[in-house]
């Protein structure tokens, strides 16, 4: 069975991967996004979070980004299930 558990961005743990799925958020907030490659469809890797929370550090079109997580809890995303 293939269970597709959708969640934000804001909510992976470090080291875990996901697939965009949906941006949630105001047209120029959406469009900001995009343009960063917060597409859906792409894979983002939850590398870690500051000290007090914010910013979320992540991975995303071999680059590494900081957004806050304000704006990655309008980013939904479904976790990759890793194969064994």
């Amino acid at each position: 069975m293939n269970k597709r558990i959708n969640m934000n961005l804001e909510q992976l743990t470090s080291g875990q991967q996901a697939t965009i799925t949906a941006i949630n958020a105001e047209p120029a907030v959406t469009r900001r996004l995009v343009l960063l490659g917060f597409a859906p469809g792409r894979i983002v890797t939850m590398i870690k979070c500051a000290p007090f929370r914010d910013p979320l550090e992540v991975s995303i079109n071999d680059g590494h980004l900081c957004i806050r997580r304000k704006e990655a809890a309008k980013i939904s995303v479904a976790p990759v299930q890793e194969t064994e």
